[in-house]
């Protein structure tokens, strides 16, 4: 028998399950090292500012969020070059002030997501849904970064759940609502186009049950034309940058299965196996639902995955199935408890949610603390080079614009790329991700050099550590340094 929850509890534990997401959020913004695509992110902002809209177009949602969140922060954009990344800080973009925007934005999704999906998953179901996404570490980890993504799964987490309701009600109004928000959240990354693969299979699965989805003449037109519009963004680049689609598919990055490993990672292979277990219970949610949610959950991971065969893909890419993940996994929970209560103690039947959410908050805990956001740690080897600099002498840094970020006290003459360490006959110091600092240590420009300190962090490769060098001139000797624990 099914336990019920009144409103005002469902509102009060809402309320107070949204704050503790808030809170996460805006913890220690300051704090978490910067990384090179957030000062990109910073750029793109300014653009936005002076107007400069078509070679941001590509997420101009997104950093029309960020430019909000510099502007609420107080940073002072009127004379700032977009090109002049030394500049940055002086101007108030601070990393706190970068992610103050996506921090808010995550905060806002957790209440809403929860809201939406009371019809779609159930009541108690969405509380539960709403705690997991609290806590959720990806989520956080987004939701902390001063880009796009956590606008992105907002607005993929309304297309979601919009649309099913509207299939399910035949209403014209909540589909068109539902494509503009899918619009949205492709504008914001292109990568939003997986949704179109979802509609597709949901349509097509639904053939083959006693309950279709029945989409009229006046629905695929609405479909369609979304559709169009997406595929007219990307066509608007090629008045400024020709060469736009072609640099998609000339590098090819990770292999499949890793991207794959990738993504169940950081969703976090509990949480995973817990919403494939859902997936297969039967009298855990409707089953349209049950095969939507799947869908939404492990098609993005097909298609990133399957794309990596002949273009640039990252895990990244695939962030927006934790929803439908969580959402599998509430459901799962719920209907676990539901089957233990009357058979064990009432401790016992919650041992299920003890664990998920414990796995989460250990994952948490780890983040604030010991891996410091898992992020490279730029700024701390950044801060090192600066305590031990000499006048005369170079900083390499392998991200050259997060260089002149993080150094710009030094200035741009002092600050150069990696590229540049050979042309160097003076001390230099070199701070580089671990799978350039190997590329550097294969050629003659570290052939005079001793190995510093390494900032590890946890990711899922490690080229994420941060690798600091010394080349010293022919007569000077080795910086004496305590290796970094």
């Amino acid at each position: 028998m099914q336990q019920r929850i009144s409103e005002a509890s469902y509102w009060g534990w809402l309320v107070l399950i949204s704050v503790v997401g808030t809170a996460l959020r805006l913890w220690d913004l300051d704090g978490i090292s910067i990384w090179g695509d957030e000062v990109f992110g910073a750029r793109e902002a300014i653009n936005v500012y002076r107007l400069d809209i078509i070679p941001v177009f590509e997420g101009l949602l997104g950093h029309i969020a960020v430019l909000l969140g510099l502007l609420a922060s107080g940073a002072e954009l009127q004379s700032v070059d977009p090109s002049d990344f030394g500049s940055f800080r002086d101007a108030g973009i601070t990393p706190s002030a970068l992610r103050l925007a996506p921090a808010l934005i995550g905060s806002l999704t957790v209440p809403v997501a929860a809201a939406m999906s009371r019809r779609f998953v159930g009541v108690r179901q969405s509380l539960v849904l709403a705690a997991l996404l609290a806590i959720a570490p990806w989520h956080l980890y987004w939701s902390q970064g001063g880009r796009f993504y956590a606008i992105q799964f907002l607005f993929f987490v309304v297309t979601f759940i919009l649309y099913f309701e509207a299939t399910e009600d035949q209403s014209l109004k909540k589909l068109a609502v539902a494509m503009f928000f899918f619009v949205c959240a492709f504008n914001v990354q292109y990568t939003s186009f997986v949704f179109a693969f979802i509609i597709a299979a949901d349509w097509l699965i639904s053939r083959l049950t006693s309950s279709p989805v029945h989409l009229s003449a006046k629905a695929f037109a609405i479909i369609g034309f979304a559709i169009a519009c997406c595929v007219a963004m990307p066509l608007l680049l090629l008045f400024k940058v020709d060469t736009y689609f072609a640099s998609h598919f000339e590098v090819v990055g990770n292999p499949p299965w890793h991207i794959a490993f990738a993504i169940i990672a950081l969703v976090h292979p509990a949480v995973a196996l817990t919403a494939i277990v859902s997936g297969s219970i039967r009298d855990a949610l409707p089953a349209r639902n049950r095969i939507y949610l799947l869908l939404g959950a492990f098609l993005p991971i097909f298609v990133m995955s399957t794309l990596s065969f002949r273009s640039y893909s990252g895990s990244r890419y695939a962030f927006v199935c934790l929803f439908p993940m969580l959402a599998l996994s509430a459901a799962g929970l719920v209907r676990l408890y539901d089957v233990m209560t009357p058979r064990v103690r009432r401790l016992a039947a919650i041992l299920p949610f003890l664990l998920v959410f414990g796995i989460y908050l250990l994952v948490d805990l780890n983040y604030f603390t010991f891996n410091r956001g898992f992020r490279p740690q730029w700024t701390t080897a950044a801060d090192l080079v600066r305590s031990q600099y000499r006048p005369g002498e170079k900083v390499a840094v392998s991200l050259r614009h997060l260089g002149l970020y993080l150094l710009d006290d030094l200035g741009d003459e002092v600050v150069i790329g990696t590229y540049e360490i050979e042309e160097q006959d003076a001390g230099v110091w070199v701070i580089s991700t671990r799978d350039h600092s190997s590329s550097l240590l294969e050629e003659s420009a570290l052939h005079r050099k001793d190995w510093v300190q390494s900032f590890p962090t946890f990711y899922i490769v490690p080229r994420h550590e941060i690798d600091v060098w010394y080349r010293p001139s022919a007569a000077e000797p080795r910086p004496t340094l305590e290796p970094h624990l």
